[in-house]
């Protein structure tokens, strides 16, 4: 008997010791969190359309599927394809990529990732140039130790509507270096912190671009919430103008202000006429973004914020100043509750004179102190 239990245990321990060799085998077939990025092609002359000729992705926290969620990824899950304005979204989510530098389309239906490192996708989607809609079939797999992957794809329409959409082609991505898990630490290594209340933190953190972008190290800007570890993406960082000078739009986080669940963020906008500068406000408590604002740069030309104060409820006001001839020049700008943007004063304020004291504004214009009520 003793023999019989002692054999049974032994049995049982290498179930179990397969089942974990078979675990760490399979986990090696893909990077979760990681993201990829390589080319698309038909084969032959013909190239996919827009954005020329590329494929990216990323793989989610379970590594179980490709995602895309705007709320978490700097990047977006997409693939070229021919005869769409749009990128096709492998991540199952309608979302503007990068820097806002296109939109993107889906059915709702992400890529799925099989155990073996395997991976599908067939869905349909209908454009106004394509009114019977457009299919696309995508298989592909995870190859050295997940550091790459490849596959085919099919595209296809209505043979009556546009006979020339139905395509071949391949693709192959490898893993950038990216890593980016949607929940974890709040403060992971390697990071700067940018704003910490004690429960959320918001800091910069590296991000390797897209090779066909530049292939640079730069900086993305997240927010964590200690409460629940949930990381959310914020803002980008085109550092080198790797995303300005490939899609003629980038913008650049500059600092962040937080108030209870609310962070209220600088962002300089750019674009074909310029950069301005927006404040953004994201919700910690989900990643939501809750509303956009110009700065209210007004004349202006070289506006930065120098001050923010912030409330619970969205209220905020905020100084924007430029250096001019006799010292800086500065606006005064209040919005409350993310209704419309008020210029208060304008003059030789200083810049971090500032402040708020319950529902009191105060700052100070050529050395007088002036209030205003923020709601």
């Amino acid at each position: 008997m003793r023999s019989f239990k002692r054999a049974a245990l032994i049995g049982a321990a290498c179930v179990v010791f397969a089942r974990l060799s078979v675990g760490s085998a399979l986990a090696a077939h893909r990077v979760p969190g990681g993201g990829y990025a390589g080319r698309a092609g038909s084969g032959g002359s013909r190239k996919f359309s827009f954005p020329p000729n590329r494929v990216a992705f990323n793989v989610d926290d379970a590594g179980r599927a490709f995602a895309s969620d705007p709320k978490i990824y700097f990047e977006g899950s997409w693939i070229a394809l021919p005869c769409a304005t749009r990128a096709w979204d492998l991540g199952g989510s309608q979302r503007q990529n990068g820097d806002n530098d296109f939109e993107t389309a889906s059915d709702g239906t992400p890529v799925r990732i099989r155990r073996d490192g395997s991976f599908v996708l067939s869905a349909a989607i209908t454009y106004r140039r394509v009114p019977r809609g457009l299919r696309l079939k995508l298989s592909g797999r995870f190859v050295r130790g997940g550091k790459r992957a490849s596959g085919s794809v099919v595209v296809a329409a209505a043979p009556r509507v546009r006979p020339k959409c139905a395509r071949r082609g391949s693709f192959s991505a490898r893993f950038t270096g990216q890593r980016h898990l949607a929940e974890g630490s709040c403060t992971p290594a390697m990071t700067k912190t940018i704003a910490d209340d004690g429960v959320r933190r918001v800091y910069e953190e590296r991000y390797v671009e897209d090779p066909a972008i530049g292939g640079h190290t730069s900086d993305v800007a997240y927010g964590c919430d200690r409460r629940t570890n949930s990381r959310w993406f914020l803002a980008g960082i085109d550092s080198t103008n790797d995303y300005l000078d490939a899609f003629a739009t980038s913008e650049s986080f500059l600092n962040a202000w937080l108030q209870e669940e609310l962070v209220a963020m600088w962002v300089n906008d750019c674009g074909g006429a310029g950069c301005a500068p927006l404040i953004r406000f994201v919700d910690l408590r989900d990643g939501t973004r809750r509303f956009e604002t110009g700065a209210g740069a007004g004349d202006l030309l070289e506006a930065e914020v120098e001050s923010l104060v912030l409330k619970g409820n969205g209220s905020a006001a905020w100084t924007l100043c430029e250096s001019r001839s006799g010292g800086p020049y500065c606006n005064v700008v209040k919005e409350e509750a993310f209704g419309s943007a008020v210029l208060l004063d304008k003059g030789r304020i200083d810049g971090r004179s500032l402040s708020l004291v319950g529902s009191t504004l105060s700052w100070t214009n050529g050395g007088m102190t002036m209030r205003a009520t923020l709601n």
